[in-house]
């Protein structure tokens, strides 16, 4: 079967599915950076995606418009001699219809590319039958995810968003180790983690957050469950699918980039209070400008505290830096 990578949340990988076409979450390592003349300015993510090697059953990539930094990488990949780019455009605002029409409309585009790369047009039948698929094996996953450790809810959530259901083995079912490690710090402090997307090898984090005392109930990273699409409403889905495709990512998953981004504030502190969590880790990039102006708002509007831990290019979540910044605020907490 042909495959396409995606990074962002707002492409759903029930439409390239449908096509008959293999979504593949891409997630590079911190060592695949671009070299300096390339990457300069670019945060840490953006250059591991500009220096990944591509598998060779990519037939092509698909980027997002929801961050400046992805913008750039795409203009550089389009003029190299790699895979095929498309540059999906995702709306900054989101509360009005012509900005919803917009995001279909890109859809549809990426619809016809995906086409010439060799998929085909599904019905609206074959759609709604893998939009059900798909949503069966999330509610799977948020079914196990109180009961999985982070680290390995955080890594099977990527394999869903990669091979999509049915392909991941052993999917939402805590191992021994995971279920022993859940055991012993059950009793930590309860904290969300959040942010943008990770690197390979960054989920690394929330080890260090319970080896210190924490527990970390929230991944509310960019491949965590905050972007994750709502529930499919049956009834819409067999009369039109395609829309309330639409109407599940493009309406209601929250980020950073939208404006006005009140609904992100408002979901955290839901979260917040849901869960219990008495602390909140904001996990950024160097020159992510975006989580970086957040941050005030962010301190300001919570209930609880805020630890800000930005990443450095080829930089491991477990350094020292980061272990004793991580461990004077669960001191703190506890």
């Amino acid at each position: 079967m042909t495959a396409i990578g995606y990074l962002s949340p707002f492409v759903p990988p029930e439409w390239i599915a449908a096509h008959g076409i293999e979504p593949r979450w891409l997630c590079p390592r911190s060592d695949q950076g671009e070299p300096a003349a390339l990457s300069k300015g670019v945060c840490p993510f953006a250059g591991a995606v500009l220096g990944m090697e591509v598998a060779a059953e990519l037939s092509g990539l698909v980027l997002a418009t929801s961050c400046d930094q992805m913008r750039y990488v795409a203009a550089v990949l389009e003029q190299s001699d790699r895979k095929p780019v498309f540059l999906f455009n995702v709306p900054a605002t989101w509360q009005t219809d012509v900005a919803r029409r917009l995001y279909c409309g890109e859809l549809e585009r990426l619809g016809r590319f995906l086409v010439r790369l060799g998929g085909v047009a599904p019905t609206p039948r074959q759609l709604a039958a893998v939009m059900h698929d798909h949503q069966r094996a999330r509610q799977e996953w948020l079914a196990a995810r109180p009961h999985v450790p982070a680290r390995e809810a955080h890594r099977s959530l990527l394999e869903l968003r990669s091979r999509g259901p049915g392909r991941v083995n052993g999917y939402g079912r805590p191992t021994a180790a995971g279920r022993c490690r859940q055991d012993r710090y059950r009793d930590g402090v309860a904290l969300a983690v959040i942010g943008g997307p990770f690197l390979a090898g960054d989920e690394a984090l929330f080890d260090l957050l319970e080896a210190a005392g924490g527990r970390v109930v929230l991944d509310g990273s960019e491949g965590g469950e905050r972007t994750l699409p709502a529930a499919f409403d049956e009834r819409r889905m067999a009369v039109d699918p395609f829309d309330e495709l639409a109407t599940a990512y493009f309406d209601h998953i929250v980020d950073v980039f939208q404006r006005p981004n009140h609904r992100l504030y408002a979901w955290l502190a839901r979260e917040v209070d849901a869960r219990g969590i008495g602390g909140i880790v904001v996990r950024r990039y160097l020159w992510c400008d975006l989580w970086h102006a957040e941050l005030h708002r962010l301190r300001e509007s919570s209930s609880v505290a805020v630890l800000d831990l930005d990443a450095g290019p080829h930089e491991d979540a477990a350094q020292s830096r980061t272990a004793t910044r991580v461990e004077a605020f669960l001191e703190v907490l506890r």
